[in-house]
């Protein structure tokens, strides 16, 4: 899930929820991520990417 946000500065930053534990996953954070359905997921570290992974519409 994406959403983005805009600073004080004016500046729009993106940022992921990870799907498993709901902390925010900034866009630049890409490297822990899962593709489910042609949809890309990005996670916050590995074991919830591999929670994702096991049972993915657990989460869903």
């Amino acid at each position: 899930m994406e959403h983005s946000s805009a600073a004080s500065s004016g500046i729009i930053s993106r940022v992921f929820i990870d799907p498993v534990c709901g902390m925010n996953v900034p866009a630049g954070r890409r490297e822990i991520s899962f593709d489910y359905q042609g949809c890309n997921y990005y996670f916050c570290a590995e074991a919830c990417r591999r929670a994702f992974q096991k049972d993915p519409v657990k989460y869903l």
